[in-house]
Formats: C-alpha cells, sequence, structure tokens
C-alpha cells in the first residue's frame, strides 16, 4: 500500500519515533524524481507499506528489484 507524502525521510522518522512500522532501508531510496522507502511486512496483516514523493510517472527498477529481493527474505 502507497503514500505518497511530501518528506519521505520526515515520514519515515515520525513512523518510527511512534513504532508504526520498520522500514527495509535506513534512508530512502532514490532515482531521478522519485523518493521512496518500503516497510518490513506488517507483522499482523503483511502488508508492505510504500512512502513516496516523486516529480515524474514511471518506476524505478532497482528499486523494485530491491523490494522483491527484501521480501523473500522476510516471509
Amino acid at each position: 500500500m502507497a503514500y505518497q507524502v511530501e518528506d519521505v525521510a520526515a515520514k519515515m522518522a515520525e513512523w518510527t519515533e511512534k513504532g508504526y512500522a520498520e522500514f527495509l532501508s535506513e534512508k530512502p531510496l532514490t532515482c531521478p524524481g522519485l523518493e521512496q522507502v518500503f516497510t518490513k511486512p506488517s507483522k499482523i496483516t503483511g502488508i508492505i507499506y510504500e512512502l513516496i514523493r516523486r516529480e515524474t510517472n514511471g518506476f524505478c527498477a532497482e528499486n523494485v528489484k530491491d523490494l522483491m529481493n527484501s521480501t523473500k527474505d522476510n516471509s
């Protein structure tokens, strides 16, 4: 489930402080026009949350690859 936010790093800090989620990386992943981060799957629902800020359309193949690899380790 993705949430578009104004500042990915700030939202990460807020969610971490409030204990909402654990993230797969220490800082946002970036590509031109795109900044995003993914949570570890929720222990309750299994849902992975994405915080994203984008200036363009499309995806960053490397970030998607990292997400897919990380879910294999956390299943």
